[in-house]
C-alpha cells in the first residue's frame, strides 16, 4: 500500500509539472508580462497562489520534502569491503585496514533546508584506528574525513567524520606550536581562547560541539556499540584538544567515551625537554548526507523495519 501511495504521489507531481510546463510554453510569447500578470487558477488545486510563478515556487518546495524523520533507521550499505589507511597519514607504524561495508545501518540526525538528510552510523567500526605522534595529530581531522568518505554511496552527496563542522583545519601545516619547547598557550583548549589562528596551529578547537549536540538531541544518546556486538565502545570525534599542565602540555584527539561523555586521547606531549610519542586507537563513526529526493524502496524507518536504500 505504501508503494502505491508513493507511486500515486509521484505521478501527481509529474502531472502537475507537465501542466505547468505546458502553461509556460503556451505563454512563452508573452515574455514581457510580469509573473503577477500570468494567472493560475488554484480553485481546485488546494494551492496557495494564483500566479504561475507562485504555483511553481510552491511545487518546488513540495518536491523538496523528504519522507525521512529525525531518528529514523535507514539501511544503506557502502560498496567497499576493504580500505587501506596509509601510515603516512596516521603516523602509526604500519598501514591499517577497515571494512566500510560493515556499517550498513544509519540514523537520521538532521533534515537540512535543501532537503538533504544527515545520517550517523548506528554502530562504530569493528576495527580501531591508531593515531600516533605529531604526524597523527597534524593529519588527524583530515584523515578521519578521508576515512568517512569511504562510506559514501550513490545515494549520498557528501560525508564527514562525526565532530567536523567544516571549519577545523584538516591538516596542520604550521608546526611551530607543535615543536615549541616553551608552552605555545598557557591554558587548555576552551571556547574562551580558541581563535582561527590558534586552531590552525593545532592548539585545539570547539568544532565538535555541533555534531556532539545534534546526535544527542536526535537520538537521545551518544553511546554507540561496536558493530556485531552489544559492547558500548569509545570512538574518535574530529576535533583536536590542547591541554596545558604548567610544565607539561598534551596534544590530544577528542572522542566520545563508551558511556557517552566527552573525552580525549593523547598522541604526543612535551615534558622534561622532550616530546614522547604515544599512540591511541579508537573506533570510527562516520556521518553521511543523503542527496535531496532520495526515496526508500522498503521499510517504515523503525528499528525492526529500517528504510532500505538499494
Amino acid at each position: 500500500m505504501k508503494k502505491i501511495i508513493k507511486m500515486i504521489k509521484n505521478n501527481i507531481l509529474g502531472f502537475i509539472f507537465g501542466v505547468i510546463i505546458a502553461i509556460l510554453i503556451s505563454t512563452y510569447a508573452a515574455t514581457q508580462l510580469s509573473s503577477s500578470s500570468v494567472y493560475y487558477d488554484n480553485t481546485n488545486s488546494g494551492g496557495s497562489y494564483n500566479t504561475v510563478n507562485g504555483a511553481i515556487d510552491e511545487l518546488y518546495e513540495l518536491a523538496k520534502t523528504t519522507e525521512f524523520k529525525i531518528g529514523d533507521y535507514v539501511q544503506m550499505t557502502p560498496e567497499k569491503t576493504t580500505f587501506n589507511i596509509p601510515k603516512t597519514l596516521t603516523g602509526y607504524t604500519v598501514d591499517q585496514t577497515i571494512n566500510p561495508s560493515e556499517l550498513n545501518l544509519w540514523r537520521v540526525i538532521k533534515i537540512n533546508d535543501d532537503a538533504t538528510v544527515d545520517m550517523v552510523s548506528e554502530y562504530v567500526s569493528s576495527t580501531d584506528i591508531y593515531f600516533r605522534g605529531q604526524t597523527g595529530y597534524q593529519n588527524y581531522i583530515g584523515t578521519l574525513n578521508y576515512i568517512a568518505k569511504q562510506y559514501e554511496t550513490i545515494y549520498t552527496i557528501s560525508s564527514r567524520h562525526m565532530g567536523y563542522d567544516g571549519t577545523q583545519t584538516e591538516y596542520i601545516t604550521d608546526t611551530s606550536a607543535l615543536t615549541s619547547t616553551t608552552a605555545p598557550q598557557n591554558s587548555y583548549t576552551s571556547s574562551s581562547n580558541v581563535t582561527s589562528e590558534t586552531e590552525a596551529r593545532g592548539l585545539g578547537d570547539m568544532g565538535y560541539e555541533t555534531d556532539y549536540n545534534i546526535v544527542k538531541t536526535a537520538l537521545g544518546t551518544r553511546v554507540a556499540y561496536k558493530v556485531g556486538t552489544t559492547t558500548a565502545t569509545t570512538y574518535w570525534i574530529a576535533s583536536r584538544r590542547y591541554y596545558y599542565y604548567s610544565t607539561k602540555w598534551d596534544f590530544n584527539g577528542r572522542c566520545v567515551f563508551y558511556i557517552g561523555d566527552l573525552n580525549s586521547y593523547n598522541m604526543f606531549y612535551y615534558e622534561n625537554g622532550s616530546f614522547p610519542i604515544t599512540s591511541s586507537s579508537l573506533a570510527i563513526r562516520p556521518i553521511v548526507t543523503l542527496k535531496s529526493g532520495v526515496k526508500a524502496s522498503n521499510g517504515d524507518g523503525s528499528s525492526a523495519s529500517p528504510y532500505v536504500l538499494n
